[in-house]
């Protein structure tokens, strides 16, 4: 029996907690668990108290505690599978939130959450399973069937006949979605879902999307324009005068560490003249940092995170003359609001490097470099190549804190190639790749990052290229390595360490291409039929280092090899990585020819007497 001490600490616990004192509620629940354990309610409340001061590991143990005293818990179980996902436990979640699902079949959220879950560990099959058990549950909901859209989509493939397969089968599942939005569309309950499941991982086939983009981006348009009549239609263009600031407002999930912010959203704050500009920050995603009080501060106006409506409502109360949205299909407020008419023009920048398929984007901001001749078939949206790489990049400047290299497996001989993208990025048809420089670099070591959110694709793909070596009588073990996610420091100090960064082909390396030049890594690439095959090789080229571009994959394969056995070849093209970084960092251009554009553009739109000379 529990006394009324431990009854009296336990109310003050969840007063503590309730009143948003996380630090004493974990205090007094200590000591009711101590005083009295096996109280499973304060065990549960141990653990959420935990978690919200960021003790997450610590969290688990007390709900694991009390589950194991009344199995019958379900309550705490979502809980415990975000606190796992934070602490990038993935399979661990997965498998309680299969087990409360199991446990509330008729929890429609939950089957989805599951599917969710599924989808992202790749388990296909599994996740068509669920999509389809929150479908009976709620027969007129949009969220299950384009869950199972979405579910099509593969994180990595073993074959190149496998993608196709899967290309076949999204196709197939977004026509019969679009008849059961034309038959349901007054009917749907949750329209909102168009931005919950999104084609993330579609570009990562290689081929031009922009057939399934429109498809999808019709799909989209519809439910949100019914859902929100107000907005369907394009706004008036607001009166300006020549040379006074016009309202630019840019939407984005990424106010904070990361490629976004890095890419394009930082140059604008720094570089925009704002004598010309005023300018506009919307934040539809919900964490925050550093970056993001800075972005408060920088933008003439920012809003924090807000619902579809209100945000809606905001935007357009701030009377905008462009509305540029720096990513569609990463973030699930974004694409809602992508499909509205918020602004009488609408860009897209090419941070997610996809045409976005919806008719309400005007313009996809592109870099001239990186485009092909053909590039305008690839969009929906009318193509503005900007001059060069398109941006302004700053360069990235942490502090290089030197692992302990050897324990994480890296060999003192070993000629080290840094593989850091997405698995999702490297295609079977390029897996031979691997081998073949392995073959001619008998010491070589090649690192990959574990960096992907989930714990099975990157397994798959390992496992797929390490089948390859087998097949040619290469010990994988020997020259296949797999690190864990690295601090930003750290990750600075791997590209010091590393002699050769491998680009991926099909979808290069960005970001990360930037990354490495500035540590004098070389980076060996070969462009691609896409823009987004083609970032490395606009890079290169900008910097003057075309001698680290190859024609075709023996070319990519000589390039590699030579770099890691010809230390003074590859010093040499290490110093003028630096360089040409140099001459990156100062070229200007992209920022005035943008600011240009949007004056053009606004000018242009704006019917006689709107704008004084």
């Amino acid at each position: 029996m529990v006394g009324s001490e431990v009854i009296a600490l336990l109310e003050a616990g969840k007063q503590a907690l309730t009143a948003g004192n996380a630090a004493a509620a974990a205090e007094l629940m200590s000591q009711v668990v101590a005083m009295a354990p096996g109280t499973a309610e304060a065990d549960c409340w141990l653990s959420l108290a935990l978690a919200r001061l960021g003790r997450l590991r610590e969290a688990v143990e007390p709900y694991l505690r009390a589950e194991e005293h009344f199995p019958e818990l379900t309550d705490g179980l979502p809980p415990l599978a975000e606190t796992l996902e934070h602490l990038r436990c993935f399979l661990e979640a997965g498998l309680v939130r299969k087990r409360f699902t199991l446990r509330r079949p008729d929890d429609y959220e939950a089957w989805l959450m599951l599917e969710h879950w599924y989808w992202l560990e790749d388990f296909q099959e599994e996740a068509l399973d669920a999509a389809a058990h929150a479908q009976r549950l709620r027969p007129f909901a949009l969220a299950p069937r384009l869950a199972r859209c979405m579910a099509q989509l593969r994180k990595v493939y073993d074959s190149s006949e496998q993608i196709a397969a899967a290309r076949s089968a999204y196709r197939n599942e977004l026509h019969g979605l679009a008849a059961w939005v034309d038959r349901e569309l007054e009917r749907i309950e949750d329209p909102w879902s168009v931005g919950r499941y999104m084609p993330f991982f579609l570009p990562y086939q290689g081929g031009n999307d922009r057939t399934l983009q429109s498809l999808l981006g019709g799909i989209v348009t519809r439910v949100m324009h019914s859902a929100y009549p107000q907005w369907a239609r394009r706004p008036p263009m607001p009166a300006a005068t020549k040379g006074g600031p016009l309202r630019i407002g840019v939407v984005s999930g990424f106010f904070r560490e990361h490629a976004v912010w890095k890419m394009h959203l930082r140059y604008w704050m720094e570089g925009f003249d704002r004598r010309r500009f005023r300018l506009y920050g919307y934040h539809t995603g919900m964490q925050q940092d550093d970056i993001t009080t800075l972005a408060r501060a920088g933008f003439d106006k920012f809003v924090d995170y807000l619902p579809v409506g209100r945000m809606s409502e905001q935007i357009r109360a701030d009377s905008l003359h462009v509305l540029i949205h720096s990513e569609v299909g990463m973030n699930p407020t974004a694409m809602c609001l992508a499909a509205l008419r918020l602004a009488p023009l609408q860009f897209l920048l090419s941070n997610q490097p996809e045409t976005s398929g919806l008719p309400t984007i005007d313009s996809f901001l592109s870099s001239d470099a990186m485009e092909p001749e053909n590039a305008a078939a690839h969009y929906t949206e009318r193509l503005v190549r900007l001059p060069g790489l398109g941006t302004v990049y700053r360069a990235w400047t942490p502090s290089p804190i030197d692992a302990d290299w050897k324990a994480l497996g890296l060999r003192d001989d070993a000629r080290i190639y840094l593989c850091a993208q997405n698995p999702s990025k490297i295609l079977p048809v390029h897996d031979a790749l691997f081998a073949s420089i392995a073959a001619g670099v008998s010491n070589s070591q090649f690192v990959f990052l574990d960096a992907h959110p989930y714990h099975h694709p990157t397994r798959h793909m390992m496992a797929r290229i390490a089948a390859g070596f087998r097949a040619r009588g290469i010990d994988p073990e020997r020259h296949l390595l797999l690190l864990p996610k690295l601090s930003s420091p750290n990750y600075a100090a791997l590209n010091r360490r590393c002699h050769v960064f491998l680009d991926t082909i099909g979808w290069n390396g960005c970001n990360t291409t930037f990354e490495a030049l500035a540590a004098g890594l070389p980076v060996v690439t070969m462009p691609g039929a896409m823009m987004r095959g083609r970032h490395a090789f606009a890079i290169l080229t900008c910097a003057g280092l075309r001698q680290l571009i190859a024609a075709d994959p023996d070319e990519y394969v000589k390039k590699a090899v030579r770099l890691a056995t010809d230390e003074d070849e590859r010093l040499e093209a290490a110093q003028a990585c630096r360089a040409g970084m140099e001459l990156i960092h100062a070229d200007a251009s992209p920022v005035e020819a943008f600011q240009d554009f949007l004056e053009e553009e606004v000018y242009g739109a704006m019917p006689s007497g709107k704008h004084a000379g």
